[in-house]
């Protein structure tokens, strides 16, 4: 990966989570572990972030809910009815596939169902119901605009996410920039949103990061595994090695990195170390 140094980041879907094949709305919902959701201060009091979406033909603007309760009046499409969810929990949230998937994707997708359609039994086999959703290879900022331009190719994929792992729209499916988790065993129940968090630092002066670029504000799976980088505010200078882990970065979301006992482990001691944790 010597030219990849936040690695490589694709996801696949089965291509009915949302619509039947009989194109009926297969009721996919989400229960947030979170009843409010705050901004940091990139976007103004009151008003609505928005994600832009390059499809690698046009770029499409969506609205993201207002901040404060997870509601309907904040833009949150709710199921109505009367539902019991935990307390400080919300929903449940009828989940939207945002028009995030690119043409450059589409057309491999059909290129490859044609190439395996010629196997023997691919008729009967699952992977007919399986899709490329994309691919991130390297860092970048979100386009800042909508207006007719050529768009920067790496942008295509920028909100790279599976609709069923990351089914929030404005907690992680259009995510970029950083997060701070709820805590409900604290009786914590916001999400902090840092969508102007630059969530990438420089990777050693690394091949394939913009030039005279120190952070990025990343978005998508990259983006958020780039919270796991080190250092961000433990009094060290400089970006650090590029680790992207949060298996071994106990304070994983805030992107503080490691502790200072932990900084003289290697990265395979810690794994092992952290992997034992998960397991107890």
């Amino acid at each position: 990966m010597e030219n990849y140094p936040a690695f490589v980041y694709t996801t696949f879907e089965q291509v009915d989570s949302l619509t039947t094949p009989d194109s009926k709305d297969t009721g996919l919902y989400v229960v947030n572990l979170y009843d409010q959701m705050q901004y940091d201060a990139s976007v103004p009091p009151g008003t609505r972030p928005s994600a832009i979406l390059n499809t690698g033909s046009s770029r499409t603007l969506v609205a993201l809910p207002l901040a404060g309760e997870i509601n309907s009046a904040n833009g949150y499409d709710v199921i109505p009815g009367k539902f019991t969810v935990p307390h400080g929990f919300s929903g449940p949230i009828k989940v939207k596939n945002p028009p995030v998937g690119t043409s450059a994707v589409f057309d491999v997708n059909n290129e490859v169902q044609k190439a395996m359609a010629k196997a023997p039994g691919f008729e009967k086999s699952v992977w007919q119901y399986y899709r490329l959703v994309g691919i991130q290879v390297l860092p970048t900022n979100e386009d800042s605009s909508i207006t007719p331009k050529t768009p920067d190719p790496l942008t295509q994929d920028y909100y790279l996410a599976n609709i069923v792992v990351e089914s929030s729209q404005p907690g992680i499916q259009l995510f970029k920039g950083g997060v701070m988790d709820p805590h409900p065993d604290k009786k914590e129940f916001t999400l902090v949103a840092e969508r102007g968090l630059p969530s990438i630092l420089r990777v050693n002066g690394k091949a394939g990061f913009p030039k005279n670029v120190d952070k990025v504000v990343m978005g998508g799976c990259m983006g958020c595994h780039g919270n796991a980088q080190y250092p961000r505010d433990n009094g060290e200078t400089g970006p650090g090695p590029s680790i992207f882990s949060f298996l071994i970065n106990l304070d994983t979301m805030s992107g503080k990195g490691f502790s200072a006992d932990e900084r003289n482990e290697s990265p395979t001691k810690l794994g092992v170390k952290r992997l034992e944790y998960l397991t107890y």
